[in-house]
């Protein structure tokens, strides 16, 4: 969209008008809130869940085709029922811990649309597993 704003700048010589002229583009890009998944510490023994949104900057509808993670994240889409909300999906993110080795982990869910200007995106997910004691 196109836009005009006129201003008044404070100047040490007095106010002088300034005039702005632009042109917002529409960005079809992804983002997701939060823009990453942290699990924080959680025991080898436990299941823990996080929901993230996945939207499009320029709110046209998100089409997922795929989503591929590791083997200790399950990912559940839901997206909203109502067609006029179709630019946000939500993403019940599951991770199971059982079997996972103490340490530091960092992983990365990808979420495949038919969207042809970016078709994939990457949401980072961490965790700190610590041994059951």
């Amino acid at each position: 969209q196109v836009f005009q704003k006129n201003l008044a700048v404070q100047t040490n010589i007095g106010v002088l008008p300034l005039e702005v002229m632009g042109e917002i583009a529409a960005n079809s890009s992804l983002y997701c809130v939060p823009s990453k998944v942290n699990f924080g510490i959680i025991r080898s023994d436990e299941n823990a869940e996080r929901t993230v949104r996945i939207l499009r900057y320029d709110l046209s509808p998100i089409n997922i085709r795929e989503i591929q993670s590791n083997r200790y994240l399950k990912v559940e889409v839901s997206s909203s029922s109502n067609n006029q909300e179709a630019y946000k999906v939500n993403l019940r993110v599951q991770l199971t811990a059982n079997g996972i080795l103490s340490g530091n982990y960092d992983w990365l869910i990808k979420v495949i649309t038919d969207h042809s200007s970016s078709p994939v995106y990457e949401i980072p997910v961490s965790a700190i597993v610590e041994e059951t004691e």
